[in-house]
């Protein structure tokens, strides 16, 4: 939910959610540890369950900055809670994802990737990100789950009552889906 820039010779930078991107120029050329965490996704419901959303991931390195360099944080929003069991949620800010919804059932959103830029909206000039975590899925009370947490590397998933199992995204691809049958 928030990110903390440092060096020996400043304080920390901390950065909590707008819902914009912040930028923020480098006082003093150094090295600079950098963490970031993903944001949390939405709340799922089935009836009167309520299926929490995973947590963000969290992400740490070093990098040499000048003085001077802009630098764009874009800090992931929280996935959107379901209110009701008909109307899709809404992602959470910086790529969360929007949840579908069904009568008696509505997943919760997926909360946003927190990243640090050193281009204005360029996904290519990213030098660190954390995946933001998986609304907590629904499906007709057979396939409840909470969601899955957000990666640094690897995301994490969830098992469900009816064997349907969901992973969180990875650095290089997205998590997936599957579902397990079982013939009685």
């Amino acid at each position: 939910k928030e990110i903390g820039l440092t060096t020996d010779r400043v304080p920390v930078y901390n950065f909590e959610y707008t819902g914009k991107v912040q930028i923020w120029e480098v006082p003093v050329t150094g090295t600079y540890k950098l963490e970031v965490w993903g944001a949390e996704g939405g709340t799922g419901m089935w009836g009167t369950s309520k299926l929490i959303g995973g947590l963000g991931g969290y992400s740490f390195g070093k990098i040499t900055l000048n003085k001077g360099t802009k630098v764009y944080v874009y800090v992931g929003g929280e996935g959107e809670s379901a209110k009701d069991l008909v109307t899709p949620t809404k992602g959470g800010f910086n790529g969360g994802g929007t949840s579908g919804a069904y009568v008696n059932d509505n997943g919760g959103a997926g909360g946003g990737a927190t990243d640090i830029r050193l281009v204005y909206d360029s996904l290519y000039s990213r030098v660190i990100v954390a995946g933001g975590g998986g609304g907590g899925a629904s499906g007709n009370g057979l396939n409840n789950r909470e969601g899955g947490y957000g990666g640094g590397a690897i995301g994490g998933g969830t098992v469900g009552v009816n064997g349907e199992s969901a992973s969180g995204g990875r650095q290089d691809k997205p998590g997936v889906n599957s579902r397990r049958l079982t013939c009685m």
